[in-house]
């Protein structure tokens, strides 16, 4: 697997002249609640006021107003999604489609639903604390490079058990985020020619056909609401800011 560091977050593009194509992105909103502890799917609880996945949208849409936004939800969850559009009309634009099996199922459907040409970001739903600078610069380097994924360098002490409690080299680590922005045609295929639906990200797809990765640097602050301890780390910066 090729993989290139692309783009520090703190680098400044309103410098640099990019012919950008069009930009799509699919939210995979697939989780429930039960790492949570409640019936409320994870991505439609309430952060600030707002369900989680609006936050998420918002961001998206601060990044660039013209992105095209696919939503990927359990049909389960379906109802409650439209109870939540009728209450913030700006998300009537908003496409949606079922989601399938595993968690690429659900980013193919969303990709079916796209043409073959532009850009694509693919993002967990329950992760609305990215920024606009993180989601733009994932974009410019898939832009420039064919993909720009976030990833934060690994900084505590790992261990893997399986070798008689074996430390890996932390330096060679690092902690994958979203968004994972490709170029949509090449990610497309990659999903075309996958051999398994067992993959654990995008770029995972998209490194398994050859493609190049570049990661872009994320944020410590981009993480993904999984418990109740994370709702309330969320709330509280959703609420400092």
């Amino acid at each position: 697997m090729k993989i290139k560091f692309a783009v520090k977050s703190s680098t400044n593009f309103s410098s640099l002249v990019l012919k950008m194509k069009k930009q799509f992105a699919v939210i995979v909103a697939g989780g429930s609640g039960t790492r949570m502890g409640t019936a409320t799917p994870k991505q439609f609880l309430l952060l600030n006021g707002k369900p989680i996945i609006v936050h998420t949208i918002e961001q998206f849409l601060a990044a660039n107003a013209a992105v095209e936004i696919i939503v990927v939800l359990p049909e389960s969850v379906m109802q409650q999604w439209f109870q939540i559009v009728s209450h913030f009309p700006f998300l009537q634009k908003i496409k949606t489609t079922i989601g399938g099996a595993t968690r690429f199922d659900s980013v193919k459907n969303g990709l079916a639903l796209l043409p073959n040409e532009g850009l694509v970001a693919v993002h967990d739903a329950v992760r609305p604390m990215v920024s606009v600078t993180l989601i733009q610069n994932c974009f410019h380097a898939a832009n420039e490079n064919g993909s720009g994924i976030a990833a934060i360098a690994c900084v505590d002490t790992v261990r893997q058990t399986e070798n008689g409690f074996e430390i890996l080299d932390r330096n060679k680590l690092w902690l994958m985020q979203t968004p994972q922005c490709f170029d949509l045609e090449k990610l497309q295929s990659a999903y075309q020619n996958a051999t398994s639906n067992h993959f654990t990200d995008d770029a995972e797809v998209f490194a398994a056909s050859g493609f190049q990765l570049h990661l872009v640097e994320g944020e410590k602050n981009n993480f993904k609401i999984t418990t109740k301890d994370d709702l309330q780390l969320a709330d509280f910066f959703t609420r400092k800011t």
